[in-house]
Formats: structure tokens, sequence, C-alpha cells
């Protein structure tokens, strides 16, 4: 867990990158996508800067259960970067969900841009989630935030996944001036061709 990340949205209006990388963050991953009709709209330019910048980026998609139609949208909106995309895409699940749809979202980006999905989702949802096999068989970055002061206290185990791929710790860090969720990542976060 070597590699410091950070994940942001739109929330994140303003991050500068310079800074950010100054910190010694080298990895990003944006939000693009949620449900089936919202995009990102600072998503081009938090590409751009963070490319810019010497960031490695990914992109994530905040899942409501519609499987395959959240897919499309995912799909059709990273497209774009797909050569410079370096980081597994990965579905974002935070909310209630039934296992087949997840599985119809994974095969669909997985069909569509012939590289893995990574699955993002808290402590709470893991063992769950890990009762599918191919589910279980993705790598895995868990929030997992403690006493979410900031500080890095202990490294999570995979809770039934294959591969742990990332850990959020916190959500209480400012980087490059605005608050952001901090990760430490592996090179099991990276696409194969990398």
């Amino acid at each position: 867990m070597d590699i410091r990340m950070i994940d942001i949205s739109s929330y994140q209006r303003g991050l500068n990158f310079t800074n950010a990388k100054d910190m010694g963050y080298t990895a990003c991953i944006i939000k693009a996508t949620e449900d089936t009709e919202y995009i990102n709209s600072l998503l081009h330019e938090q590409v751009s800067q963070a490319v810019a910048n010497g960031f490695d980026i990914g992109f994530y998609h905040f899942f409501r259960n519609k499987g395959v139609a959240e897919a499309k949208l995912f799909v059709d909106v990273i497209s774009q970067y797909k050569d410079i995309m370096r980081i597994k895409p990965v579905i974002d699940i935070e909310v209630a969900y039934t296992m087949s749809e997840v599985v119809a979202f994974i095969n669909y980006v997985e069909d569509a841009l012939g590289v893995d999905v990574m699955v993002y989702c808290s402590y709470s949802y893991t063992k769950g989630l890990a009762s599918n096999p191919v589910v279980a068989s993705r790598p895995l970055w868990m929030a997992y935030y403690g006493k979410n002061d900031g500080n890095m206290y202990d490294y999570p185990k995979d809770y039934g996944f294959k591969t742990l791929a990332a850990y959020q710790y916190s959500s209480e860090n400012y980087v490059g001036g605005v608050n952001c969720d901090t990760n430490r990542a592996n090179d099991n976060i990276y696409c194969e061709n990398v």
C-alpha cells in the first residue's frame, strides 16, 4: 500500500493538482457518472488537470442498482479516456443493491472496455458482496475510516475478496486546498496493460 491516491467528484471544485502532486499523491480516481443520467460536470476539467500534473487516473460510477443501464452510461462517458486510463474502472456501491444488478454492471463494463472492474464499498458491505464469486474475484477498494481524523492507523484485510487493491482511510484531509478523500493503494489498482 505505497501508492498515495485521492478520489474526487464535483465537490472538489478548485482542487490544485500541482499542490496535490507536491504532497506526494500520484493517483486520482474521478467520479464520472451516477445512476442512468448524471455526469460529473467537472469531469473533463478534472481529467485534464490531473493528466497535466502527471497523475495516473481512473473513474468511478456511483451505483443505484440499475445494472446494464448504468453501465452503458459509465462506458459511454469514460470511453473517450480509455487510452489514458491507467486505473481500473470502479463500481461504487454505497446504497442498497441486488447482486444480479451488480454482476450485470461489472460484466457489461468489462466486456466493453476489456479491463477488470474494481469494487468500492464500505467495510459493512464487504461480506455480502464477497459472497458472490464474480464480485469477490474483482479487486477491492475498501472504505474504512477508523477515527477518521486524517491519519491512517491500520491496513484492512481483504474480507473475502481475492485481492485488496486500495484502502480509503479518511474523508477529513485537505489536499490541493480542498477537503478530499485520501487512500493508500497497491499495484492491483492498475489496468493489466500498465
